[in-house]
């Protein structure tokens, strides 16, 4: 995965942006675009934990364009590639202190002015102030790492789970927990996530594979 393949659209999707390509970059295009991919939106863009209660890697932008739904993290992602193709100064923001819990947005630079974007919560220009701008690596290391994050919310689901599926999802878990820190390793987040499993491992007495995990780490 590189930083292209992670904010690649569709034809249709590009096709349906098109329509705002040749207007002047403003405030008020920004607002009109936003409306139409903001959570209930023109566009009927869904919230939806979709991923996280199937176990499923997080949804690239295609997806979230075929399926009309995603949870903060894919919609700030689909976001941000249609305003990059639209040419807009856009960045993807983590915010890992937020007080809702892990939380994304898009910033966009317009006029020396920062605007932030928030689809999953549907505010335009919010008052943000505890965030970090991600360069293109460091947002295909957050790729995996919020893909890492869907394996182990058996923690708080409603399924009901055996052991092994529970080590199983555990163990992918940090499988990808790991290739993301491989592109952005001052992920605390990233961390947070081996280190549970890990935990969770440990009290289940998976000895081996925790001495390959931290052989591996050497």
């Amino acid at each position: 995965m590189n930083y292209k393949q992670l904010i690649r659209l569709p034809k249709d999707c590009k096709k349906f942006l098109n329509q705002f390509k040749q207007k002047q970059k403003s405030a008020e295009l920004l607002k009109e675009v936003f409306d139409f991919l903001k959570v209930g939106g023109k566009l009927k863009i869904k919230y939806s934990l979709e991923t996280s209660n199937n176990f499923q890697k997080v949804k690239l932008p295609t997806e979230v364009w075929k399926t009309k739904s995603g949870h903060c993290y894919e919609l700030s992602l689909f976001l941000l590639a249609c305003l990059k193709y639209l040419n807009f100064k856009a960045y993807y923001c983590e915010m890992p202190n937020f007080k809702y819990g892990d939380h994304a947005c898009v910033l966009v630079k317009m006029n020396r002015k920062n605007i932030f974007l928030d689809p999953s919560r549907k505010i335009f220009n919010a008052k943000y102030k505890n965030y970090q701008i991600l360069n293109e690596k460091e947002l295909v290391g957050n790729y995996y790492i919020n893909c890492a994050f869907m394996f182990y919310p058996w923690e708080w689901t409603k399924k009901k789970l055996t052991i092994k599926e529970k080590i199983k999802l555990s163990k992918k878990s940090i499988r990808y927990a790991k290739l993301g820190l491989k592109y952005y390793s001052n992920s605390k987040r990233g961390r947070e996530i081996i280190n549970r499993n890990l935990k969770f491992l440990s009290a289940l007495g998976n000895n081996n594979f925790i001495n390959l995990i931290i052989l591996s780490t050497i």
